[in-house]
């Protein structure tokens, strides 16, 4: 049986003056996706610990480049983020120079 979910093509809009290797470019991504944070300290200790992004805490499939397939449940908290920049990686202030457009459509994924 069929499950309902929603294809999400999205792009960021950033000033000129933001490069796309840039560190700004890529903490919207992290704030997205959620990244892993490796320590190492000088005494040769190695910690890793897990940050979370907006669509951490559900299931999703990354379809292609800025694109992701999301469960119902999660597009409320995905448009949150492109619309104010919350995210429980980064405690921005201030949402920042950027913004983002997305293109929707649903879709019916086989379970597995």
């Amino acid at each position: 049986m069929p499950v309902d979910s929603y294809f999400i093509q999205y792009k960021f809009i950033l000033p000129e003056s933001v490069s796309h290797s840039s560190y700004s470019y890529q903490k919207l991504f992290r704030a997205l996706y959620g990244y892993t944070q490796a320590v190492n300290k000088s005494s040769g200790k190695n910690y890793k610990y897990h940050r979370q992004g907006v669509l951490s805490s559900y299931p999703y499939l990354r379809a292609g480049k800025n694109c992701v397939i999301i469960a119902p449940d999660a597009f409320q908290n995905l448009i949150s983020f492109f619309k104010t920049g919350r995210n429980p990686a980064h405690k921005w202030e201030v949402k920042g120079n950027w913004k983002a457009v997305y293109y929707m459509d649903e879709k019916a994924i086989p379970e597995q």
